[in-house]
Order: structure tokens, then C-alpha cells, then sequence
């Protein structure tokens, strides 16, 4: 079956505004039931040519050990890799019931490798735990560092077959290896486990005015990737700038310094020095030999 991949915002955003398939993608991430109770989602898409990211807060019911509890579920979805730390201004923490903050889990899709974690899942809970392996990481990179609530995170180029849990089987139309063209993916198998995921995706596919939004976003997409390219480049052009400059000074630091020592074995006083070559004084005193 064709759907549109999820990775796209456009997609995403289709897929996460029927709640039934938003309490699924939501309740497979966290392997609990959610109720969403008020499914008047916030959104919050940012795009420059530095980032892109796609936001969505939910207040929600889960069960918690047995025991019902009330969260926000901070959604955010990236596709390039940045900071996204620095963009959290919107924060699900102005939600309050009987003056008590409710508690935040982050839950972020990323499509790109966090290198130091080579899993589809993992759980920052504070430790940081491999879902799939149950391995525990003691090393922090700079995104994970940055966390301040329970956090799961989904890296989608880790996810491929075969699938090692019900949750990555349930979450395998991410898999972008199943990529037919630059927005669709080919499902070989709907399983009953996500169905309700991939129907609802593959409604795009003969909707006209979504199949363009998915061509301008993508787009769109190609322009940021250019001018981040452009950008990198000149950075590292002014990088390697710099490093001349460094070395011309540190040339010109070598040659100050001979000629201070040249003139004054030639008899020359300290101030004498200094005046001809415009320098202080002090500078002439550390480099002369005494």
C-alpha cells in the first residue's frame, strides 16, 4: 500500500490530527494507553535556513502503573540536525490543574543519528536506556544534555528490518528504506497493529491539494538544505581565513621578536628599541636578551 511518509511535516501533521491514530502513535512511543483530553493540539512550526521544526502539545490521560495520570506530551519532530533545545519557547508547562504543574514527557522524532546511540528508541528517564537492547549509556551528547524532562526519542534512520519489538513493527511505516519516491512509501503488508496509522496515511495519496502541500514542503526543504550548504561552506572558509591570519601573526610575532634581539646586542637601548619600532617598551624588556 502507497502512503505518505510521515516524515514530511505535512504528512505528519494530517496523520496526528485524527485522534484515534494520534492516541496510537502516541501510546506505541510511551507502551501505554493515552486518552488526549483536549484534542485542541497546539502547534508550532519553525523553518529558517537553519533548522525545521515541527511542534504539536497535547494534554493527556496515560496510565502510569496501574494509576491514571495526567501529562503534557511535548511533540516535536525534526528532520535536519540542530539544537532544538534553543527553540523550546513554547513550553507545555503553562498547563496547570488544581494549581499543580502537570508533569512533561518530550517525545522527539528526529531523522538523523545521534552517533553516540545507535537505537530507534530511547528513554531519558534520567539514565539514558535503549528501548530495543535495554543497553544503558553513560555518555551525554550535547542534545541529550539539554533535556530537562522524560524524554523519548525516535532516531528514524536507525529504524529497519527486521524489526526487534512490537513497538518497532507498530512504528515500521517510518522505515524510510521503504521509500518509493521522494514522499511516498510502499507498505507491503498492512498489520492490524497499525492499520489505523497507515490507512490514514495512504488517504493522502489521492488527495490533490495534499500531495501539493508535500511537493512545496519539499521544496521548500531543498532551499534550506542549499542555503545551509552555502553557509557551511563560507564558515569554513572563514575558518581557514582565521588560521592563516593566526599563523601570518604568529610569522610577524617571530620576526618582532628577532629584530628586538638583533638591535639590542647591537647596543642599542631598550627605549631606543622600542621608539624605532613603535612598540612598547614593556614588550621590548620580555623579548631582549639580557
Amino acid at each position: 500500500m502507497l502512503i505518505a511518509n510521515p516524515i514530511y511535516d505535512t504528512a505528519f501533521k494530517f496523520l496526528m490530527q485524527d485522534k484515534e491514530s494520534a492516541e496510537l502513535l502516541l501510546g506505541t512511543i510511551l507502551e501505554t494507553k493515552v486518552n488526549l483530553l483536549n484534542f485542541s493540539s497546539t502547534e508550532r512550526v519553525k523553518n529558517d535556513y537553519k533548522f525545521g521544526i515541527f511542534r504539536m502539545d497535547f494534554k493527556a490521560e496515560i496510565l502510569v502503573d496501574g494509576l491514571k495520570r495526567n501529562v503534557i506530551l511535548e511533540l516535536q519532530k525534526a528532520k535536519i540536525s540542530t539544537d532544538i533545545s534553543r527553540f523550546r519557547n513554547y513550553l507545555g508547562s503553562q498547563y496547570s490543574d488544581n494549581d499543580n504543574v502537570i508533569p512533561i514527557i518530550a517525545i522527539y522524532i528526529l531523522n538523523y543519528h545521534l552517533p553516540t546511540y545507535p537505537e530507534f528508541i530511547l528513554e531519558i528517564n534520567p539514565e539514558i536506556k535503549g528501548k530495543t537492547t535495554n543497553t544503558i549509556y553513560k555518555e551525554k551528547d550535547e542534545f541529550v544534555d539539554h533535556l530537562t524532562h522524560k524524554t523519548i526519542i525516535l532516531q528514524i534512520q536507525q529504524l529497519e528490518e527486521p524489526y526487534k519489538s512490537e513497538t518497532e513493527k507498530t512504528l515500521s511505516f517510518f522505515d524510510q528504506h521503504h521509500q518509493v519516491d521522494d514522499y511516498f512509501i510502499n507498505i507491503p503488508k498492512i498489520e492490524e497493529r497499525n492499520s489505523v496509522l497507515v490507512k490514514r496515511l495512504g488517504l493522502m495519496t489521492n488527495d490533490p491539494e495534499l500531495k501539493k502541500n508535500l511537493e512545496t514542503e519539499r521544496i521548500i526543504d531543498r532551499e534550506w538544505a542549499a542555503k545551509e550548504k552555502i553557509i557551511e561552506e563560507l564558515n569554513e572558509e572563514l575558518e581557514n581565513k582565521d588560521k592563516e591570519i593566526e599563523n601570518k601573526d604568529k610569522e610577524l610575532e617571530k620576526i618582532l621578536i628577532i629584530s628586538i634581539q638583533v638591535m639590542f646586542k647591537s647596543g642599542m637601548t631598550k627605549q631606543a628599541i622600542a621608539t624605532a619600532l613603535n612598540i612598547d617598551i614593556q614588550l621590548v624588556e620580555k623579548h631582549s636578551l639580557l
